[in-house]
């Protein structure tokens, strides 16, 4: 599968820095929620998953770190609120495959999760904190992959004196709602969702 690159901007990427990709050791915590894995479906809903990780690495974190380098967090959170840098990664993914941020702590309100089943896999990973592939049914697989939260994530998503009063007013005002602040170094702050329908 050939995942094009596409331009970016800081939109969500301060949630990435946890992410590193999926190593070979990494353990991948596997529940079915209709019908069991074969052997078959676990290797290839990991193997898509990891591919699509991957891409989305290689393209978007030198950048993350030439920007979280060069801005100011004020900066930053303003390019976030003009651009969608998972859903524009996900369109370039081949038919059937789409990447998607989830969280039970929004600051947007598009990475609600959607369903039962994924609130309760965002529950499960605050105490995992390990990557979980499910069978949703015969022909549809997820795979959750944790958003650990890291020190360059508190300038954003910290305690109110870390984020800073000019931070924090800039966050208000572009996402009234936002719920995403009072994380320590550890936190899961959501995951990246790989959704796979053969």
């Amino acid at each position: 599968m050939k995942l094009n690159t596409i331009s970016i901007t800081l939109s969500g990427l301060l949630l990435i820095l946890g992410l590193n990709g999926c190593s070979n050791n990494e353990k991948i915590n596997i529940e079915n929620e209709v019908t069991p894995f074969s052997a078959k479906e676990k290797k290839e809903t990991i193997e898509i998953s990891k591919e699509v990780l991957k891409g989305f690495m290689k393209t978007f974190k030198p950048t993350l770190k030439a920007v979280l380098k060069d801005m100011e967090a004020p900066e930053a959170i303003s390019m976030c609120t003009h651009n969608q840098s998972v859903n524009n990664y996900s369109k370039t993914l081949p038919k059937g495959i789409s990447l998607r941020r989830i969280t039970s702590k929004t600051r947007n309100e598009n990475h609600i999760a959607k369903t039962e089943l994924e609130s309760k896999t965002l529950h499960e990973m605050d105490i995992l904190k390990k990557p979980i592939i499910k069978k949703v049914n015969n022909n549809y697989f997820q795979f959750y992959k944790p958003l650990i939260v890291k020190q360059a994530c508190l300038k954003c998503h910290g305690s109110i004196e870390q984020i800073g009063e000019t931070s924090l007013s800039i966050i208000k005002k572009n996402y009234p709602n936002d719920k995403a602040i009072g994380y320590k170094t550890g936190d899961v702050r959501g995951v990246f969702l790989v959704d796979i329908i053969k």
